[in-house]
């Protein structure tokens, strides 16, 4: 799965919902599993952003970063086509989920087609 889609907000959300269901219990192990490493996931993710956005960001005299009236970092335009190119080389790594299977969820999981779509490989269909 690619951190592009473990950073979706739709992900996210879809992600909430299925903690929130009533799951057999071998299943919420397993779900309980998958969310410590997919936490994990993001906050390196997440660490690498912000080094990208640090290098690349235009700074104040102060050596802090330039935001606009929005509270958007400014960067550097000069240097576009690299920083865009190391946000999408982030974007595109794989993680190493393992995908739950749909069986496994049981019969009284409700989840709308967004929902399961938006949570794609996580939810392997036989």
């Amino acid at each position: 799965m690619k951190l592009s889609k473990l950073a979706s907000p739709e992900f996210k959300s879809a992600f909430q919902q299925l903690m929130k269901a009533q799951l057999p219990i071998k299943t919420t192990f397993t779900l309980k599993k998958l969310t410590i490493k997919l936490e994990a996931e993001l906050k390196l993710f997440e660490e690498t952003r912000n080094g990208i956005i640090e290098a690349y960001g235009e700074k104040n005299e102060d050596g802090t970063l330039k935001q606009n009236e929005n509270g958007l970092i400014n960067l550097d335009l000069a240097r576009t086509v690299e920083w865009q190119s190391k946000i999408q080389e982030l974007m595109e790594l794989d993680t190493d989920v393992q995908p739950l299977e749909l069986a496994d969820l049981g019969d009284k999981l409700e989840l709308s087609t967004s929902e399961l779509f938006a949570l794609g490989e996580l939810i392997k269909v036989d």
